[in-house]
């Protein structure tokens, strides 16, 4: 004999089946929620970043026209979407001859450029000609190389070692979600420095009348110039530097040249029978 469903029954699997319905739907819609949502603001961020860094490395050839062209300005725009751009702490650059007895230096001190997506520890630096993306704490990657150049010719082994010194001018810093125009213009350009041994035909390279050229300067027989180039700056962006410039001096010279000794300097030592040392004096400004 079939049992009869009370009416009473059916109500109480009605109700259980609209809770675990509506149980699942709000579990659904949770996960969507805190997954979903989590997915897109870590893509949204990433287009930002991926759309700054086009804009610094417009930046750089921008900045590259003011010091190898000699254009007396140049203007570029970045919409900070959510982001803030300004200046990082000064970076010391400096190149030192240190077999020679009047001991040459040269050096400068550089306001690096930062973009800084805002909930995100990524950021983008311009700074002395190279564009980096760092995560602070933990590294990074280069995206635009130094313009420095080690080169040898014959026997001879040069060195151009030059400065962008980039400067703070106007506002110190922008944020929002706003478009931008980052303007950069040529102050000044110089020589610091040129020196070459008398093994190289030209013993006055920068043509100033005054023979820079030393036969042996620190007297072990070989006319080279020990040189030091040092790099102060973050901790972060450190180890970036060391890779970049031992990836542009030839393994011919010194496998090793450079190091990072302490947090935040990097050191490159070489040998050289010419140098050359320049500086593009480069202001920015915010607008």
């Amino acid at each position: 004999m079939r049992k009869r469903i009370a009416a009473s029954d059916r109500g109480v699997s009605d109700v259980i089946g609209f809770v675990l319905i509506f149980a699942l739907i709000t579990s659904t819609v949770a996960i969507v929620y805190t997954f979903g949502f989590s997915g897109l603001q870590d893509a949204r961020q990433q287009e930002r970043i991926s759309n700054a860094e086009r804009v610094f490395d417009i930046l750089a050839d921008n900045v590259g026209d003011l010091q190898h062209r000699g254009a007396p300005s140049r203007a570029t725009e970045i919409k900070l979407s959510e982001a803030s751009l300004g200046y990082d702490d000064e970076t010391a650059v400096t190149v030192e001859v240190t077999n020679a007895p009047s001991t040459p230096r040269f050096s400068t001190n550089i306001d690096p450029v930062v973009y800084s997506p805002t909930g995100s520890r990524v950021q983008l630096v311009y700074e002395n000609g190279a564009v980096l993306r760092e995560r602070r704490g933990t590294g990074g990657v280069l995206l635009e190389r130094p313009g420095s150049v080690f080169r040898k010719d014959g026997d001879t082994k040069t060195a151009v070692i030059p400065f962008v010194q980039t400067r703070k001018a106007g506002s110190p810093g922008v944020g929002g979600s706003t478009t931008v125009r980052i303007r950069t213009e040529l102050t000044g350009s110089e020589v610091l420095g040129a020196l070459a041994t008398p093994s190289d035909a030209t013993a006055d390279p920068d043509g100033d009348g005054t023979d820079e050229a030393d036969p042996d300067p620190d007297g072990d027989g070989q006319d080279e110039y020990e040189i030091t180039y040092t790099i102060e700056t973050s901790e972060t962006r450190a180890p970036l530097w060391e890779q970049a410039l031992e990836e542009r001096i030839p393994d011919a010279w010194n496998a090793d040249a450079c190091e990072v000794p302490s947090d935040g300097t990097v050191t490159c030592t070489l040998s050289v029978e010419r140098l050359y040392v320049t500086v593009a004096r480069v202001d920015v400004s915010f607008s």
